[in-house]
């Protein structure tokens, strides 16, 4: 586990709690979440990073959608593991 990308995580929590919520800030900091908790194998889980570092280069209503959907692969893939 690369303690600088929960440093990172951290940091972009921080920011976006800073500015009422920031959803790129958001998705930045889950991107580097997953990447801390090592869920990066597995085919939903890659397109979930995908989708948080496309949610990051957008905003808006596409943005949330883009993170909502990576979460939901996460989610599912948590399920799977279980």
């Amino acid at each position: 586990m690369a303690n600088s990308d929960i440093t990172r995580s951290e940091n972009y929590f921080r920011r976006a709690k800073d500015r009422g919520g920031g959803e790129k800030l958001i998705a930045r900091g889950l991107l580097h979440l997953t990447k801390f908790l090592e869920l990066t194998e597995g085919r939903d889980l890659k397109r979930a990073q995908q989708l948080l570092d496309l949610a990051w280069k957008t905003s808006g209503a596409a943005s949330r959608k883009k993170t909502a959907e990576a979460m939901y692969l996460v989610a599912r893939e948590l399920k799977k593991k279980k």
